[in-house]
């Protein structure tokens, strides 16, 4: 792919971001509680903020989500969607990131890079390298934590919208789509702190190594996961999954050189 169709189209997703979110070009605003930072940042992501303080992580009866446990985490700004095609090759344009493993998609023989998929998530791209976007975005990988507290809020929603069952207006899951839908979508069932697809279209990498049983050792204040492992935490479920599978305590992993036809990422900023 070239770097001038990289960033015609790149520029592209952009500005469509910056248009929804805030309703206008860019411009240094001070960000509020009540809704996304100006899109400044060097993607043009619309960021949501998620404020300091408590909230119950985890989920019974799962092994792996127990004991429910208290956590205090610092404020933080996370991605209102998931990063996109076209963001993505903003990155690979300044040769920073790594093309994805594939260009298709599951039913798409044309898919990063085509235009019409620009404001698609991003898929095929394994931890390491959703690592290195959002160290070049100037952001990082979510803690575990942190991507479960802006799914879910501070009452313990089994859901991003609350805890009636999930259903095709709401999200991308459950082979009904057959694929990816655009990342700005379903903005009716957003998280408690206005994040979209939280649940469904593609999983999301974090920053955590994985480990069945964390949770009864976790710090109670800004826990970062496992210094070492073998395995990189999963949060969100996709289009692929069905109902159980995009809970928001739910904890899947892959080893981090996997990449998937059903796996992104988001990226977080300190508050």
């Amino acid at each position: 792919m070239s770097k001038s169709l990289v960033r015609s189209w790149g520029l592209g997703i952009v500005l469509a971001a910056v248009l929804s979110a805030c309703g206008q070009p860019p411009t240094p605003i001070r960000p509020t509680a009540a809704g996304p930072a100006s899109a400044t940042s060097k993607d043009g992501m619309p960021l949501m903020l998620v404020p300091a303080g408590e909230f119950l992580m985890g989920s019974e009866p799962y092994l792996d989500e127990e004991p429910v446990h208290k956590v205090f985490l610092s404020a933080f700004w996370i991605d209102q969607t998931e990063v996109t095609n076209g963001a993505y090759a903003l990155c690979v344009e300044e040769e920073a990131c790594q093309l994805p493993s594939r260009a298709i998609s599951y039913t798409r023989k044309s898919y990063f890079g085509n235009t019409f998929y620009k404001t698609y998530p991003v898929i095929y791209v394994d931890w390491f390298e959703a690592d290195s976007y959002c160290k070049w975005a100037g952001r990082r990988l979510p803690t575990e934590a942190e991507w479960e507290k802006a799914a879910r809020g501070t009452d313990q929603r089994i859901y991003p919208w609350g805890d009636h069952l999930p259903d095709t207006d709401l999200l991308n899951y459950n082979l009904d789509f057959g694929d990816t839908s655009v990342a700005m979508n379903f903005l009716s069932s957003p998280s408690p702190y206005g994040v979209l697809n939280m649940a469904g279209n593609v999983s999301e990498w974090v920053a955590d190594w994985y480990d069945s049983r964390y949770y009864s050792q976790s710090p109670a204040r800004d826990p970062s996961g496992p210094a070492t492992g073998k395995y990189r935490v999963v949060r969100g479920g996709s289009w692929s999954d069905n109902r159980n599978l995009v809970r928001s305590a739910l904890r899947l992993y892959y080893e981090p050189d996997a990449s998937f036809f059903n796996l992104g990422f988001r990226c977080v900023a300190p508050a």
